[in-house]
């Protein structure tokens, strides 16, 4: 398993990723699975379910963003591709037609419009290192919790360097 996240209604089920190329719907009470899909030609990463609980989306070493429906686990629908592995999905709590997605090798997160599918509707360059973990904002609409650790992350680093700028120049003296 390389990823899960609870089923936002009914809190006995989880969703979960595998390596093997699954996805699975698990009810926890009673410790098995209720439902499992081949999610991805490659490994899946990550899920995330939706925030009316019929759909969960998925990315993995495909290159690919995808939306399930789980009242009909026969198809999958492709949000989005590449030619990298996608890392985190981050379906936006607050307004269900943002789903937001990394990548292993970029430095940006893309935010893509389900009704717009393969397109970026956005795409978040404030980075200089990788980025290993999204999520968005439960309290605001569009604000995307990532930009405040970025931003912090920026001003910590800035500091550091600043920091380690008075070091060196300290023990050059």
């Amino acid at each position: 398993m390389t990823s899960f996240d609870w089923h936002p209604k009914k809190l006995e089920y989880i969703f979960t990723a595998s390596i093997d190329t699954t996805c699975s719907i698990w009810d926890i009470t009673k410790g098995s699975i209720v439902n499992q899909l081949i999610a991805h030609d490659k490994e899946v990463f990550d899920v995330n379910a939706s925030p009316d609980a019929n759909e969960f989306a998925t990315v993995g070493a495909d290159g690919s963003l995808r939306q399930f429906d789980t009242r009909d686990l026969t198809n999958s629908f492709i949000l989005y591709e590449t030619t990298e592995a996608l890392l985190r999905v981050a379906w936006n709590r607050l307004n269900p037609n943002l789903i937001a997605f990394i990548s292993v090798d970029q430095l940006h997160i893309t935010i893509v419009d389900v009704r717009r599918p393969f397109h970026a509707a956005y795409s978040l360059y404030y980075h200089e290192k990788q980025v290993n973990g999204i999520k968005w904002s439960t309290t605001k609409e569009y604000n995307f919790f990532i930009l405040l650790l970025v931003m912090l992350y920026v001003v910590l680093e800035k500091m550091a360097r600043l920091f380690s700028g008075v070091l060196i120049s300290k023990e050059q003296r």
